[in-house]
């Protein structure tokens, strides 16, 4: 009985092969159709199309590789064919073999002189479009490629400016990489703008020890500590004091000047904005 079943699967599995294979068969020949269809209409950018789809989908369909051939043997002589006068056929001959060349401007080429001498037909007007489709997004892909090598060319002159603890010029590099890649708008954009900003910040730090490091004087320390204690913004002036020191590394003092002054204003206890305010104006009287 166990044999007995055995045998009757493997035969149903047999069958749903054959079945199977049948259909498969039925379809390669259905598209084989189309094509030959094409091929008569003297469509042969389509035909080919065609032909490549059925030897992607039925590779074990011989007759559309020898047709495919063919066609592609077909139009390479006819384009090669220095006695040929049909000025037509040469043009779309040599067309088709630019196009499946990948060279996709000389292809745009012979179509153009095509339609000038002949006229506009619905498959050169097809792949025509394809064709500049793939020009552009090939462009925009080579854009793409320069706007990420100049992006991380400033990204490693400004870390490699901060890890030598030179922060201000980290800051100038970093802010004309943030404005590089506002201006381009490339897939990576918030990707470099935030790398930007981090250093930015991490550079502002730096810069913010260095200036507290300048002790004010008993007298100055004293007119703070001996202040209204009153709620101050000091979020804001915080703020105003980051602005600043940005505006100081990029050599705009007047600007970093009124920062500070601000600073000062939202909360006069700002110990750091009153130093910086110092140290610039005697820099500046210097």
């Amino acid at each position: 009985m166990g044999k007995r079943n055995g045998f009757a699967g493997a035969l149903k599995i047999k069958y749903i092969f054959l079945q199977k294979k049948q259909i498969y068969l039925e379809e390669a020949k259905e598209k084989f159709k189309e094509a030959k269809c094409l091929y008569d209409n003297k469509e042969y950018l389509r035909a080919t199309d065609v032909l490549s789809c059925i030897t992607l989908l039925y590779p074990k369909y011989e007759p559309s590789k020898h047709f495919y051939k063919e066609i592609a043997k077909m139009m390479s002589k006819t384009a090669n064919n220095r006695d040929e006068v049909d000025f037509g056929k040469i043009t779309y001959a040599r067309a088709y073999v630019a196009y499946y060349n990948a060279d996709y401007k000389k292809a745009l080429n012979e179509w153009e002189k095509y339609i000038n001498f002949i006229g506009e037909t619905e498959e050169i007007n097809e792949y025509r479009k394809k064709t500049d489709m793939t020009l552009k997004f090939e462009g925009l892909e080579k854009k793409e490629a320069e706007l990420n090598t100049q992006s991380e060319k400033m990204l490693k002159t400004g870390i490699q400016r901060y890890n030598s603890g030179q922060w201000m010029e980290c800051v100038k590099i970093m802010e004309k990489l943030k404005q590089f890649t506002i201006k381009n708008n490339f897939s990576k954009t918030l990707e470099y703008y935030g790398k930007a900003k981090k250093y930015i910040s991490k550079s502002v730090a730096e810069l913010s020890k260095t200036m507290s490091k300048n002790k004010i004087t008993e007298q100055e320390k004293a007119e703070y500590d001996g202040q209204e204690k009153i709620e101050y913004d000091e979020i804001a002036a915080d703020k105003k004091y980051t602005d600043g020191l940005v505006l100081y590394t990029q050599g705009k003092y007047y600007e970093a000047e009124r920062s500070w002054e601000f600073a000062l204003r939202l909360n006069p206890n700002h110990k750091k904005a009153k130093v910086a305010l110092k140290k610039l104006k005697e820099n500046m009287s210097n």
